[in-house]
């Protein structure tokens, strides 16, 4: 009996270390390796070259994307777990020259073993995106003020082997979401005063970070209607990716249920005003497999939307787990996208469920917003990577053209 023991002792002990192992991956695989310095992703050369052969292989074709980032501490958090996490204000430069949030409010949710810092390729593109001259004018019509991006700190914990941790994670973020919509209390009398003060935010998540989202609907300190849309990249949202440890099913059989229920009753319920959104990297990402992301069992299609990378116009290329925070193509889209389904004059800073799907179809879907795609001569051509969101109607056939006679 106990060369039983020590024997099962002895195989869970090296299984905890080839989980660990594979988890761990991103610190010494060159591939996946994040430089905090100016950009996330492999080391690649100013011309895009990279020796570590990012184009190609699980990065796909993604280009790099460069950086000036600045992280500014958001305290104090009112929280009883603020001294295990903590939150932050992602500022690029030269664009966001303020320390004072002044915007529409976007939170990232990073996901197992993930760092705050990976919100700066999305948050860095969206910034220049916002700010390029050929933009300004529209936005500025809109009176629409950009984006602020604030980021978590989870202090790169395992959240996929340990649902409590996801518990913490999501009461935190919780948390931390009512510190935002706080700061805008104050901001809103010193810049931007003729907008509304925020009452939501507007959250983007990576792999488990999706979970922990959702997680926040169910939590006793969610305070409703603070949540309006949540869109995850590489999250396994209707399976946990590894299963052995009861708190992690605990937690999807929760978020999964009140889905499927918030959906299934006629009366108004929690999910109505809530858009969830799910970006899989399909074949490239070994770590979550793209049925996992789908949300066709979880939310209708009026409140429900997955996307493949290798669907998405401008991107057209599977991404694997980490590179889809990094891939230029997809964050100029994402750029786009989150830019205009923001409504800053709405205290909700959101439109109707069906008008921000709509939004996110158009730019996911259907290529609106893309750069207009130029030949060699510099004169504008078709893109291959456009579809217009208005189809011209087909056209009917007319009559066959009449049969030549011989005239004799």
């Amino acid at each position: 009996m106990p060369l039983q023991l020590s024997a099962q002792l002895s195989t869970l002990t090296l299984l905890t270390l080839v989980l660990t192992l594979w988890a761990l991956r991103s610190f010494y695989d060159r591939l996946h390796g994040l430089d905090l310095a100016g950009f996330s992703g492999p080391r690649v050369a100013r011309d895009g070259q990279t020796s570590g052969g990012a184009r190609g292989g699980g990065a796909g074709s993604c280009r790099m994307t460069w950086m000036s980032p600045r992280y500014l501490a958001i305290r104090p958090v009112q929280s009883r777990l603020a001294s295990k996490y903590s939150l932050y204000l992602y500022r690029e430069q030269p664009y966001d020259l303020e320390d004072q949030p002044s915007r529409s409010p976007v939170l990232f949710i990073p996901g197992n073993a993930g760092s705050f810092r990976q919100i700066r390729s999305i948050a860095a593109v969206t910034s220049a995106t916002y700010f390029a001259p050929s933009e300004q004018e529209g936005y500025l019509a809109r009176q629409h003020p950009g984006l602020d991006f604030f980021t978590l700190d989870f202090n790169d914990a395992f959240s996929a082997f340990h649902g409590q941790t996801m518990v913490e994670q999501a009461e935190f973020a919780n948390d931390a979401v009512r510190a935002i919509l706080a700061l805008y209390r104050a901001s809103r009398a010193v810049r931007n005063g003729h907008l509304p003060v925020p009452t939501s935010v507007l959250i983007l998540s990576h792999s488990m970070g999706g979970i922990v989202a959702r997680k926040m609907l169910t939590m006793p300190n969610y305070a409703n209607q603070t949540v309006a849309t949540i869109i995850s990249l590489s999250s396994p949202h209707s399976l946990p990716a590894l299963s052995f440890e009861r708190g992690v099913e605990r937690v999807y059989e929760q978020i999964n249920t009140l889905w499927r229920q918030a959906y299934q009753q006629s009366r108004p319920g929690p999910l109505d005003d809530l858009l969830l959104v799910s970006i899989s990297g399909g074949s490239s990402d070994t770590t979550v497999s793209a049925d996992s992301s789908s949300l066709r069992s979880l939310a209708p299609g009026s409140h429900g939307l997955t996307v493949f990378t290798t669907g998405i116009p401008g991107v057209w290329t599977p991404i694997d787990h980490l590179a889809i925070l990094w891939c230029n193509q997809l964050a100029a889209v994402l750029a786009r996208a989150l830019l205009e389904i923001a409504e800053p004059r709405s205290p909700s800073q959101a439109g109707p469920v069906a008008r921000r799907l709509e939004i996110l179809k158009a730019h996911l879907r259907l290529g609106h917003g893309l750069p207009p795609f130029f030949d060699r001569a510099g004169s504008p051509a078709r893109s291959k990577f456009h579809i217009p969101a208005s189809h011209p109607e087909p056209r009917r056939p007319g009559p066959p053209p009449p049969i030549p006679r011989r005239s004799d």
